[in-house]
């Protein structure tokens, strides 16, 4: 299983705001393409959380890491497996309130999970099986996001 660590870090200390959880879908182009991701704190041990907050440790300040960061690991039964770390804002900052970005985007540093939206939430990709062209005066779903321009 595909999971992500959401972290704020100062060049010299992380602290992880929320785990999360990918999943793909393969398709005859692409074996592993990218569909969504849903936030999932609750699923890990405290031994793997332990586990990535030791990596975060280790690796904030060599890399110096700071603001909104991401650590990617594979979740294999009780094994974790780092697979990269993204020094940069995450795709699944969207799963958190809007207040984490915009602090981020002033320079504060993120110092606790109090951004989790409340309950679950998760996004999806779709893509489409042929080429299509927007219309010019099609109206988009209110939850939709991301939105091509009409024409397109």
């Amino acid at each position: 299983m595909c999971r992500t660590a959401l972290f704020s870090a100062d060049g010299k200390q992380a602290r992880v705001l929320g785990y999360n959880t990918q999943w793909c879908q393969s398709t005859s182009e692409h074996e592993f393409l990218f569909s969504g991701i849903y936030n999932s704190g609750g699923d890990l041990s405290v031994k793997q959380q332990k586990l990535i907050n030791r990596c975060l440790a280790q690796l904030t300040p060599v890399f110096g890491l700071t603001g909104l960061n991401s650590l990617d690991f594979i979740q294999q039964d009780d094994d974790l497996f780092v697979l990269e770390i993204n020094p940069r804002v995450s795709a699944s900052v969207q799963l958190y309130d809007e207040r984490l970005l915009l602090e981020h985007l002033q320079g504060r540093i993120a110092s606790s999970s109090c951004y989790k939206q409340s309950g679950y939430s998760a996004y999806q990709l779709l893509y489409a099986s042929q080429d299509l062209v927007i219309p010019m005066s099609f109206t988009w779903p209110v939850a939709c996001a991301d939105i091509p321009k009409p024409g397109v």
